[in-house]
């Protein structure tokens, strides 16, 4: 997903449209994607979410939540065309803006796998 990508939300709900291929087969390209917001009242991240993020140096990313150490997540792409997660390094909480909650892709709907490509 591209820097300065924009989501749109509604009581906590939003979509987003997926830009590149770093989470792909999970999310491809061109796909949107329905969020829902983290926060007070609200199911806390958890290793496997799928995660809109707001990086410290890249922005706006789709990512995968791969490990939680220290209070902070490590970050991973489902796809051979992603950023190494050694680069992309751990995020706090607060960096966390929403979890993938429902995919439309191509003509199509369907619930993201928690086990493509991640735990």
């Amino acid at each position: 997903m591209k820097r300065g990508a924009r989501r749109r939300t509604l009581l906590g709900w939003g979509v987003v449209r997926v830009e590149g291929r770093s989470m792909a087969p999970t999310l491809e390209d061109g796909d949107y994607v329905i969020v829902r917001d983290y926060g007070p009242g609200r199911r806390r991240p958890r290793v496997g979410d799928i995660a809109l993020l707001d990086h410290p140096r890249l922005g706006r990313l789709l990512k995968r939540l791969a490990d939680e150490s220290d209070g902070h997540f490590s970050l991973i792409g489902d796809g051979v065309a992603t950023t190494p997660s050694i680069d992309l390094g751990s995020v706090p909480p607060e960096r966390l803006l929403a979890r993938v909650v429902w995919r439309v892709a191509r003509g199509t709907a369907s619930t993201p796998s928690r086990s493509a490509g991640g735990s």
